[in-house]
């Protein structure tokens, strides 16, 4: 009786680790000039680029390594940055100077980082998205210029206990047409769960399993 309610407490906290929406932090800004950018705490993984996107003009979005930006306004891939060491931004191609950025992942994640670039002192909004697109935990509200470098960079992370993280909407409802709009960089994500963390999950489902049917035996 005691090994089945271990068993039984095992399975319904790996459950719930991996379903429950946990609370979703922002990190602090990080230098980006001309450099890889100082990560919030805690720090994220691996870098989806922006390079080998081409300059096509306006488009409804762009994709690439498993990340699709779009926006309603259009976006446009611009051939500088000062984020990074690579040459792309992805542009909100606002007329007004607003935006309106999706970010969708093709996967789940627990931790999402994202390079801003506006010149405007403006705020933003961050919301992270779940995986129908819909609004997971709170929407955080971000003062651009308390945050931002000289060039107007800024280095924002969110994170949740849980790999249920499909994306960001990225909005700035406030602009200012006499600057560039706002720019993302190269985004970064934290590493999807092993393989191996789900075969032990796996392995535990199996032995509750075996040890109730060996009960009702």
């Amino acid at each position: 009786m005691r090994l089945n309610f271990l068993f039984t407490s095992a399975i319904l906290i790996a459950t719930a680790s991996l379903s429950q929406a946990d609370t979703i932090i922002v990190g602090t800004a990080g230098n980006s000039t001309l450099s890889t950018p100082t990560k919030p705490s805690p720090s994220v993984g691996s870098i989806i680029s922006f390079s080998s996107l081409a300059d096509g003009g306006v488009l409804s979005s762009v994709t690439t390594g498993g990340l699709t930006v779009s926006s309603p306004d259009g976006v446009q891939v611009i051939p500088y940055s000062t984020m990074y060491n690579t040459p792309n931004e992805i542009f909100d191609a606002s007329s007004t100077g607003t935006a309106n950025l999706t970010l969708k992942l093709s996967g789940g994640v627990n931790e999402v980082g994202v390079g801003v670039a506006d010149d405007d002192g403006t705020t933003i909004t961050i919301e992270a998205l779940n995986a129908s697109g819909g609004l997971l935990g709170t929407a955080f509200t971000e003062n651009l210029a308390n945050t931002a470098d000289v060039n107007g960079n800024s280095y924002f992370a969110i994170a949740d206990t849980s790999y249920d993280i499909y994306g960001l909407k990225i909005l700035e409802t406030v602009g200012n047409v006499n600057y560039s709009g706002l720019a993302i960089g190269d985004v970064e994500v934290a590493p999807t769960p092993e393989p191996a963390a789900f075969l032990l999950l796996g392995t535990g489902l199996a032995l509750f399993g075996g040890l109730r049917f060996r009960k009702k035996a």
